[in-house]
């Protein structure tokens, strides 16, 4: 018989091999164990930099990827050292795709993502969500291996997500879930970011202003609602705007139990409402709230048919991309969304321009960084009738002729 001791010790080896994580059923619980694993990841990607930095030009595929990534998908003007901003980004954007792609299997019983590599889950994911499906790839197909542990770990935790009853007992679960991820994950990072929630009163009174500027002032009768409206958020954030206005717009169209009237309204507006974000957490978590949003209003417009951008609105819309035009089919979403946002910037007529912009010194630094490699850039970089200034929320209406 074996002793007591070969029995603890075989008790430890099928415990610590057959763990499975427990279900995280509040926003509490998930942020607590994925910040911690996303900066494991986070650091894994930044030990592999500092290990390649020592050997020849042709043995470096990661640093490779990271001088590639950064020109586009992962841009930055501030001070910090790219390796370490480069992993953050990294293991943010992972991080947060692999959330959205938990979200959109919740009401699937028989999809998980353990299981499924990583290649795979991208490829689902960009049924829908076209750019972060690609950014997954990209960013995980060639360097799955180097960091399979810290990846294995991440899916499997997210994978316990209980998301039905997360919502359930949490409706404003995603609402704060990049805002607390941040505060655990990096509190720096999220002030230095400016990512900071903006309470729903606040919102909503700002919201209602605007509507009623519409109304009075710019002679649009239904408001957000007027088909000749077209609103913008140029730093989205989580789509806390965004979705107000959603909201908003589905409310009045179904008063006087008018309900058949709230999701056709939904579906017109989708055209008319663009959001624009840098950041790829951020800009994953809009697209969960949205994604709700649409489904709750039982709206008949796809996400990827709505006008949410992975995009600076600081950025030169007149600069071509010779990044994605080298590297081909490959970049294809994300080529043809950047194009989008370019077209948008240029081209786009907007009535409303309505949000939490970032700070002013971010804004005019980044602004300036533009400027100083574009003549082009101070005159395209932002419209007029676009800019903020002050770290007050504010809202700005523009008639157009």
């Amino acid at each position: 018989m074996p002793t007591a001791s070969e029995t603890a010790f075989e008790a430890m080896l099928v415990a610590f091999f057959g763990w499975q994580p427990k279900p995280l059923t509040s926003m509490r619980e998930v942020v607590a164990q994925i910040a911690p694993l996303c900066a494991l990841l986070r650091d894994a990607v930044h030990d592999r930099l500092d290990a390649e930095a020592s050997l020849p030009r042709h043995q470096r595929p990661f640093t490779d990827l990271a001088s590639t990534l950064e020109v586009d998908l992962f841009p930055t003007t501030d001070d910090r050292d790219k390796r370490a901003t480069f992993a953050d980004r990294y293991a943010q954007s992972v991080t947060f795709a692999l959330l959205l792609a938990s979200s959109d299997n919740a009401g699937s019983n028989d999809k998980t993502l353990v299981g499924m590599s990583l290649h795979e889950v991208g490829r689902c994911l960009g049924a829908e969500h076209s750019v972060m499906g690609r950014a997954l790839q990209i960013l995980t197909d060639q360097v799955e291996g180097e960091f399979r542990d810290s990846l294995d770990m991440l899916v499997r935790v997210i994978d316990a997500i209980d998301w039905r009853s997360s919502l359930a007992g949490e409706p404003s679960f995603h609402v704060h879930l990049y805002e607390h991820f941040l505060q655990e994950y990096d509190a720096d990072l999220r002030k230095d970011s400016g990512t900071y929630y903006t309470p729903a009163p606040l919102v909503t009174e700002m919201i209602r202003l605007v509507d009623e500027v519409l109304v009075n002032t710019l002679d649009c009768t239904d408001g957000f609602a007027d088909p000749g409206v077209s609103i913008i958020d140029p730093s989205m954030g989580t789509g806390t705007f965004l979705t107000g206005i959603i909201d908003l717009v589905a409310r009045k169209q179904s008063e006087g139990g008018n309900d058949g009237f709230r999701a056709e309204s939904v579906q017109e507006l989708a055209s008319r409402l663009i959001g624009f974000e840098k950041q790829m957490g951020a800009f994953a978590v809009a697209q969960m709230r949205v994604g709700q949003m649409l489904r709750h209003l039982n709206a008949r417009v796809r996400l990827r048919d709505m006008r949410l951008h992975l995009a600076d609105t600081l950025a030169d819309p007149w600069r071509p991309s010779e990044l994605f035009d080298r590297y081909g089919a490959l970049w294809g979403p994300l080529r043809d969304d950047a194009e989008a946002a370019s077209t948008i910037q240029r081209n786009e007529r907007i009535t409303v321009v309505i949000g939490n912009p970032p700070h002013r010194e971010q804004a005019e630094g980044r602004q300036k960084a533009r400027a100083d490699g574009s003549r082009r850039a101070h005159r395209a970089a932002v419209p007029r009738p676009w800019t903020t200034s002050g770290c007050a929320v504010q809202q700005a209406c523009t008639k157009t002729n």
